[in-house]
């Protein structure tokens, strides 16, 4: 029983040790991190109070993947049938060398650019959307 009452000890230790970074949302009753689930300004988990700058960057990525592919759509409509459009399509290339890339890489053969890896306001340490110019949270130009 000693090993028992003994594990128990450690467990419930454990539980104290880890208990700060964890909060209760007062809405859905959800435990949740601290660290990246939590809306801080809302009192709430993520998922009862979203962030509304990554909500907002999401919805406008998904719009213009939505909107390339009605392009692409409305384009090879266009195209004569003799021309085979499928084997001159565009390919991906790395943002930092140019170098075409052969499919869905996460680094760059070329250059060794890490191509999944989000970039951080200088400023503010936000994430930040690809290609954006601007950060959303606080307004800093992009270097």
């Amino acid at each position: 029983m000693t090993a028992g009452t003994a594990h128990d000890k450690a467990f419930e230790e454990a539980i104290e040790e880890i208990r700060p970074s964890f909060i209760q949302c007062p809405r859905c009753t959800k435990w949740v991190c601290k660290e990246r689930c939590w809306n801080e300004e809302k009192g709430l988990d993520k998922e009862c109070a979203p962030d509304v700058g990554v909500e907002m960057a999401a919805a406008q990525a998904a719009r213009t993947v939505e909107e390339i592919h009605a392009h692409a759509q409305v384009a090879s409509e266009d195209l004569p049938s003799k021309v085979d459009w499928k084997s001159n399509r565009l390919k991906a290339s790395c943002p930092k060398c140019a170098a075409p890339l052969p499919g869905n890489v996460k680094f760059c053969p070329n250059c060794g650019e890490n191509l999944y890896m989000g970039k951080k306001c200088a400023k503010c340490k936000a994430e930040l959307s690809p290609g954006a110019k601007f950060c959303l949270e606080c307004g800093e130009k992009v270097t």
